[in-house]
């Protein structure tokens, strides 16, 4: 849930809409993402120390509180707690791969006050324990990095083809999603698996289908699972490839498989090719936006080339990869461990226990 991500800005006239004015954020705002793709409804971000005036979209509610007696800052967590807790997507709305929050369903939540000193000592604790874990995917994601620059310098070193991925794999197939009317139990990703900078098994809950779900539309080892549509462009077209078979755990439709064929490419090579600078723009470029979902399809990844390197080339990247991956998968169970326990924490925070 983090602070804002402001390194994306858009800027819009002052005549752009007569009461602009109105819009302006300021100190101490809450700002409630009330439309978004199912799962990203729900998310809240806490306006501090803007370097700048700004305003916000029609996708968010702005919650402005009582300073006497409601903290901004316990606000959020309190709100990010309960999008976590998947409340909002119990409660959403739902058309075309969008879900909305109504304003009166939101404002008719029960939320329980501590005294105000209280309440910003809890959202202090919490920043501090959320900070760490921050930091720690800061670390990921510089690991993220090195690994992308050992790929482009083999790359320079070396002699590779332009290949296409639909010529590199044996099949691309979309997961299984679950259903309303569904009667058979299982286990499902959440995008966030495949979205986080590493695959996720813990991100995944339980659900119903209307079938059981194919071999095929399980979570296997080797196989590049590939995100197709999400409201961030900066995710769509994301993969992440699992280290062993999970086959309690099923992708759903929002995903793409594509199993590499191991004659022409390793699969490690594959994956971390796919996450190099230059193809990912490339795929981002590929995406249609649909009521603000961004999505990719089989056939327009299938028809994305990929510096393919020998085999033996290959394998040796592979295995100097391997190296840098044995402390990157360091650092995801140290991150998973400080998610565990920052989830544990806010459930004692907001049931009095802290």
């Amino acid at each position: 849930m983090g602070p804002l991500d402001l390194a994306k800005r858009r800027r819009v006239p002052h005549s752009a809409h007569k009461r602009l004015e109105f819009f302006l954020l300021r100190d101490g705002d809450v700002l409630f993402n009330s439309t978004n793709s199912p799962d990203g409804v729900g998310r809240a971000g806490l306006i501090r120390g803007l370097d700048e005036p700004a305003v916000f979209s029609n996708h968010f509610f702005r919650l402005r509180t009582d300073f006497a007696r409601l903290d901004p800052g316990f606000l959020t967590r309190w709100l990010n707690w309960n999008f976590q807790r998947g409340v909002f997507l119990g409660m959403c709305r739902q058309w075309v791969n969008q879900a909305t929050v109504a304003r009166e369903s939101l404002l008719d939540m029960p939320i329980d006050l501590p005294r105000i000193e209280e309440q910003r000592r809890i959202a202090a604790i919490l920043d501090h324990a959320d900070s760490v874990r921050t930091r720690r995917r800061h670390s990921l994601a510089q690991l993220a990095s090195l690994t992308s620059a050992r790929v482009e310098a083999a790359l320079r070193s070396g002699k590779p083809d332009y290949v296409k991925l639909g010529e590199l794999t044996t099949s691309m197939r979309n997961g299984l999603s679950p259903s309303s009317k569904g009667e058979v139990a299982g286990r499902v990703l959440t995008l966030s698996a495949v979205t986080r900078g590493s695959f996720d098994p813990f991100a995944a809950k339980d659900a119903l289908f209307e079938c059981a779900a194919h071999a095929s539309q399980r979570v296997c080892a080797d196989t590049l699972l590939i995100c197709r549509g999400n409201g961030n462009r900066d995710l769509v077209g994301v993969g992440e490839m699992a280290n062993q078979d999970f086959p309690d755990l099923i992708y759903p439709d929002t995903v793409i498989a594509a199993t590499p064929d191991a004659t022409k490419v390793v699969p490690r090579y594959l994956w971390a090719v796919w996450r190099l600078p230059q193809v990912r723009a490339t795929v981002q470029s590929s995406a249609k936006t649909t009521n603000g979902i961004h999505k990719v399809n089989q056939g327009g990844l299938s028809s994305i080339s990929l510096p393919i390197l020998p085999h033996e080339q290959q394998r040796g990247l592979v295995a100097n990869l391997d190296a840098v991956g044995s402390v990157g998968d360091q650092l995801r169970r140290s991150e998973q461990y400080l998610d565990q326990l920052f989830e544990v924490l806010q459930a004692r925070a907001f049931s009095g226990k802290l």
